[in-house]
């Protein structure tokens, strides 16, 4: 008796691991009517407006402060035609593109807790199934699919098997915004139409290229990924030395000013020298080995943060 009791216990163990396995997978949520596709995007142009379109990029937690930048935006009378967005900047974006704004939009991004978005399962080419994040989007926008929302939306994201860029432009919202979020080995891929796919950010992490070839005339792109401070190789255009010029004609007389406290904000220059880049390394000169930087010329590229954190 003792021996066969000894030999019921693997046995029962067996038949509760699959008790449970076949539970599970009666839990799971029947697959969309609509599954996320990726068709080509007819935008309404005016004729007397250009067409203006928000990209927002991924950033993991920090994806909410879009949130912040969209109320901004629209508190100063800007209105998107086409919305945008990548892993964490597809969330935000797609209850933006829903109707979800301003305060609401805020309030939205303070409320929400980790469980409504995070359903943790045993780790398999994931720890993340994606099912809730996928139902919030669905329930915050009343099951309405890309095509229904207020503003054409895109959710960008990546085709696992050949790691091309894939953009949702209709079906399923929330699926296509768990695929756009899928971040690998946290999430598990999200299958769609017997393809696999995962985060945006890894083959776009701002996707204006996405809203070019959508045919925005004008592109307003969020970065909430870095910090101001990590932006490198800052530069600046005729335009900006110019209306730099404008604001400041004393200094412009004058010369450049020292602003090494202010790297991230451009100097106007001497006239016809065009802007100076200021230097932000606060060790000294090192001597004849250490290469001063050359006057930046009308054409140059510069980056200026929207903000920049007090020290």
């Amino acid at each position: 008796m003792a021996r066969s009791g000894t030999l019921l216990r693997p046995a029962t163990a067996i038949v509760l691991a699959l008790s449970l396995g076949m539970t599970g997978c009666a839990s799971l949520p029947p697959p969309p009517e609509h599954p996320p596709s990726a068709e080509a995007l007819v935008l309404t142009r005016k004729a007397d407006r250009p067409l203006i379109a928000f990209v927002l990029g991924g950033g993991g937690a920090r994806g909410f402060a879009h949130a912040g930048v969209l109320k901004v935006l629209d508190d100063g009378g800007i209105r998107a035609n086409l919305v945008v967005g990548t892993s964490a900047g597809s969330l935000v974006g797609a209850l933006y593109a829903g109707g979800i704004r301003n305060d609401e939009l805020l309030e939205t991004a303070l409320a929400v807790q980790r469980d409504e978005l995070v359903d943790f399962v045993f780790p398999h080419r994931g720890f993340i199934e994606g099912n809730r994040l996928q139902t919030y989007i669905d329930k915050a926008l009343k099951g309405r699919l890309i095509e229904q929302l207020d503003i054409p939306f895109v959710a960008v994201a990546t085709e696992l098997a050949t790691g091309k860029l894939v953009a949702f432009t209709r079906g399923d919202t929330g699926m296509a915004v768990r695929a756009s979020c899928s971040v690998p080995v946290i999430f598990q891929p999200t299958a769609i139409r017997g393809s696999e796919y995962v985060d945006g950010g890894l083959v776009s992490p701002v996707p204006v290229k996405v809203a070019r070839e959508s045919g925005a005339d004008l592109v307003i792109a969020v970065d909430v990924s870095r910090q101001p401070d990590e932006h490198k190789g800052l530069g600046s255009t005729a335009r900006g030395e110019q209306a730099c010029r404008r604001r400041h004609p004393a200094e412009s007389r004058q010369g450049t000013r020292d602003r090494s406290r202010r790297a991230w904000s451009g100097d106007c220059g001497r006239r016809g020298g065009g802007a100076r880049r200021a230097s932000a390394d606060p060790q000294p000169d090192r001597g004849p080995l250490r290469r001063k930087p050359r006057p930046l010329r009308p054409g140059d590229m510069r980056i200026i943060p929207l903000w920049r954190p007090r020290r």
